[in-house]
Parts: C-alpha cells; structure tokens; sequence
C-alpha cells in the first residue's frame, strides 16, 4: 500500500483487508442515500402516486343561511373494484384548488380556509368550515391536475370533484327546483334529478356524465356506499353504464352517503412525458329517509345533441339560463364574480 493512503487513515486501518471494507462500506452508504433521494423526488413529482381521485365530503346536504358547514376534501380510489379512502395521502396545500359556486354566480376559494384532520404533516385530509349568505344550491367543487403513476405508467390526471349543498332558511321549508348544472369542467356529472334525494319518494337518481362538453357513452359509472362495509366485509357498490346520451339512473334503497364516480383513460391524449390522461370525477350526495323536497324537477332536454357551451352556466334556484364568463379556474381573490 502507498506510504502516502497509509499517512492518511487511522491507525486501526492500515491493513489492506480493512480498507476494502471501509470503502464498500462508504459505496453501498452512497447508494442508499441516491436511492432514497430518486425515490423522494420520483414521490413529490407525483403528487398522488398512491391514490387516483378525489372527492369532497360534508356533514349535511342542507344547512341554514348563515349556518356552518364543515366540508372534508377526501383523496383515495373511488372505483377500482376495491374504493378506499387514504388517512395518510393529504395533498400539499398550495395543490389544492377548491371553491364553493354561489347560486348567483360568485365563488368563495376554500384553499385558503384549509385546516388539516391530523397533526402529522401529509397524514389525514384537509377540512374547512364556512358559512353560505345566500338562498340556494350551492356547489363545492375541487380539482385537481398532476402527474401520476397508474399501473405502473406516468399519465397526466384530471380529476373533479363536485357536491351540491342546499341552504334554506327553515330545514322544513325546502323547495327546490333542480335543472342540469356545468361547471365547465373536462369530466363531470351533471344531477338531473333531485340534490336531496329521498328512500320515500322511491326517485331515481338521475346523472349525466360529459367529457369535454359532450356526452359520454358506454361508460362505467360506481355508485357506492362510502367505505361502509356490508355484513361481508366488502364495500357496497353497483356499476351502471350511461346511455348514448351519457345518462344514467340508480334508485337507492338505503339512507346515508353516497358517492357517485367514474374514471377513464385516454389513451389517445399523451404527451412528451406522460403516455395517457386519466380522467376521473366525482359527486357526493346524501339519501334522506324521508321526502324533505317538493318532488318538482326541471330537466334540460337542450343537452341531447350539442355540447354545452363554456360561457353557459345552468342555475339552480328557480333560475334561467344566464350568460356568464368562461370559468375561470384562479380566483382572483377569496370571492369572485367569476364562476368556477
């Protein structure tokens, strides 16, 4: 060994054998660390790796004027075979992209009332309580852009989340005339039916999913029991597939929760670092045992064969169509008259 490498090591390591060992020793530390490094960045370029959609959640589909509402912004996978719902994915809060349309066309931003479920950071969801000033079905409505790993391939992700939220100023005294709502979004369901939903009314539920603006045909639509397990252990849900006109209808048989999804992947949209786009959406809805609604519904036969404009909003509240700018995903400020 060269008198000059002997200087430098310590005492104790001045046989050859020893110093082999040292430098493996240093070699396999180096790459262990660049390992963890790749996986650490591999991780935060894709947001949610783990977990494709997104819905959002409230503790009640009819709330006073004034009253608050707590609303939870759920990250999981809503319907592939197994939904299930993530405790330890939160989504980085400047990646958030949430608001509440008032039925007059102004928005309330929820990123900036975000408060987290746990005290562990990345672990539970986010939450935000707010209070609704006007008379109406509001919609809260998320979205969510990003890269991620779908069976073990890079696509570029769409997911939109929608929950409509009626405010009355007596819980008694609701009556609501529901016309087919577009928030302008690349996937959604539009509610054709009842936002308040009832076992007693025996009422189908009516859906109508776009992609793009145009009606979607042939697609798997889930309609499941949120993460309530049946006797069996499994999660209770039925597949349905829309229409030529991408409608769908489901008659519900029990009360609570539930959350109406679908998911697609295009192949044909790719781009020079993602292979497909995934498209999901989602709706959240509450069955009431009980009629709490006039059963007096408005659909939107127009939708049949033309795709819905951007600048057309469908108002809820005993409303007509009305002419408003094209959605404007940003807010420029926490309320907007811009619609979402």
């Amino acid at each position: 060994m060269p008198k000059k490498l002997n200087e430098r090591l310590p005492p104790f390591l001045t046989n050859k054998k020893e110093v082999m060992m040292l430098r493996f020793a240093n070699l396999f530390l180096f790459i262990s660390v660049a390992c963890l490094g790749c996986a650490f960045l591999t991780n935060a370029a894709s947001t949610s790796c783990f977990a494709h959609d997104i819905w959002i959640e409230t503790s009640s589909s009819i709330v006073r004027i004034d009253e608050p509402v707590t609303i939870h912004l759920k990250l999981g996978n809503c319907s592939h075979g197994k939904p299930d719902g993530k405790t330890d994915g939160q989504l980085p809060q400047e990646a958030v992209r949430a608001v509440a349309r008032l039925p007059s066309g102004l928005t309330i931003e929820l990123s900036k009332t975000l408060v987290s479920s746990s005290q562990q950071e990345g672990n539970g969801f986010w939450r935000s309580n707010i209070t609704i000033n006007e008379v109406g079905c509001t919609w809260l409505i998320q979205r969510l852009d990003d890269k991620i790993t779908h069976d073990g391939r890079k696509v570029l992700g769409k997911m939109i989340a929608k929950t409509p939220l009626v405010v009355t100023r007596e819980l008694d005294d609701v009556s609501l005339r529901v016309q087919a709502v577009s928030h302008s979004q690349p996937i959604e369901f539009l509610l054709e039916s009842s936002v308040l939903p009832s076992i007693e009314s025996g009422e189908a539920i009516d859906v109508r999913l776009l992609k793009n603006g145009q009606p979607l045909a042939h697609a798997q639509i889930a309609f499941t029991r949120p993460f309530e397990l049946n006797s069996e252990g499994e999660v209770q849900h039925a597949y349905l597939a829309t229409d030529t006109n991408g409608r769908a209808s489901w008659i519900p048989t029990q009360p609570g929760p539930l959350l109406i999804s679908c998911t697609q992947l295009d192949e044909s949209e790719k781009g020079a670092d993602y292979d497909a786009t995934y498209y999901s959406t989602s709706m959240y809805l509450n069955i009431n045992e009980a009629s709490i609604i006039l059963p007096t519904i408005a659909k939107k036969e127009n939708l049949n064969q033309h795709a819905i404009k951007p600048q057309q909003q469908f108002c809820d509240f005993n409303r007509t169509i009305t002419e408003k700018p094209v959605a404007n995903f940003y807010p420029d400020a926490r309320v907007s008259k811009h619609p979402f």
